[in-house]
């Protein structure tokens, strides 16, 4: 209030920051990871939603902000044990959740928020990084901390999912039809060269559109962002379209249409390394006139020089596409 701010441009309250690894980053506050500590976690959590839905029963309270791919499962010494059973980090966080949230009547969740550093060397892999969350058929090659999600150690656990993972667990322990989207509030991979970074960051804003990700934020802001920014949030429209394509891992189409549904973006992310791809695109239940239509290209680019200036200057090459 002292402030004068308008409380409604802070929508998102972060539940403090990948608590998990504390034992090794914050040495000074955790001394050591015992199963005391999670709850004390757990009891900080609850108290600090009951006190933040008062102020605005608006905000949106994003948690718990997992650190990475062996964070998710695996906190820093211990995994969590409750009853006698040993959990992974985030199914014991979402179970620990809904027994108090059904204690209190206040609800603790509502964007499940993970940080991701894939630790991927090859750019094949990086460009895959999109699959992690919602693909239950990609076998992950930097798959680790999942083969520990049921508490011990097994090494046939190669797909990752997280959030169909978490989905389920919240399912289990809250209810299916429960509230909740999904965000990545730190995401980097390991190439800081343009081309991979600007398709990594485009098959992550495809990937959350199709599934309704809730925000997708970078750490690094790096060269090659500006420009996928730029695709996105100019020429792609408010509504998701269902868009499947005859291989998925080299070629991706993120389509969306407007909200009057007269008109439709396709944007193409190729993953060819080795060149270009000819595609064909069939549109169904959308009324396109045959035609000649604007069609737009970013390839090519520079690595340490930012080429994204305004709308106006950038390195977009115009181009043209047929329908018939």
């Amino acid at each position: 209030d002292d402030l004068g701010l308008n409380m409604n441009q802070f929508l998102y309250w972060n539940m403090d920051n990948e608590v998990e690894i504390w034992g090794g980053t914050h040495d000074d506050v955790i001394k050591e990871v015992t199963d005391d500590v999670f709850e004390m976690y757990i009891q900080n959590y609850v108290a600090t939603v009951k006190a933040v839905r008062k102020i605005n029963p608006n905000i949106k309270i994003c948690g718990p902000v997992a650190a990475s791919e062996w964070d998710w499962y695996n906190p820093t010494t211990t995994q969590p044990t409750d009853k006698g059973k040993k959990y992974c980090w985030l199914e014991y966080v979402i179970m620990r959740l809904a027994e108090e949230e059904k204690k209190c009547g206040v609800k603790m969740i509502d964007v499940f928020d993970i940080h991701n550093y894939p630790q991927d060397q090859d750019v094949a892999t990086m460009l895959q990084t999109h699959r992690m969350y919602w693909d239950e058929d990609y076998d992950y090659p930097g798959a680790n901390g999942v083969k520990k999600i049921n508490g011990y150690w097994d090494n046939s656990i190669t797909k990752e999912m997280v959030f169909v993972r978490c989905q389920n667990w919240i399912d289990k322990y809250i209810g299916k039809g429960y509230e909740v989207k999904y965000g990545i509030s730190e995401y980097n991979i390991k190439s800081t060269d343009a081309m991979p970074t600007a398709l990594a960051y485009a098959g992550n804003l495809g990937e959350g559109a199709r599934h309704g990700m809730e925000y997708f934020m970078p750490w690094d802001w790096r060269t090659g962002m500006w420009e996928t920014a730029h695709i996105f949030s100019r020429y792609a429209k408010a509504i998701n379209v269902n868009t499947t394509s005859s291989d998925e891992e080299l070629l991706s189409a993120y389509t969306s249409i407007n909200e009057s549904r007269d008109s439709m973006t396709v944007i193409l992310v190729n993953r060819n390394e080795s060149g270009t791809q000819i595609v064909q695109a069939n549109i169904s239940n959308f009324d396109c006139p045959d035609g000649t239509y604007d069609a737009y290209i970013l390839a090519n680019l520079p690595n340490g020089e930012e080429t994204f200036v305004s709308h106006s200057q950038n390195a977009l090459q115009k181009a043209t596409a047929t329908v018939s």
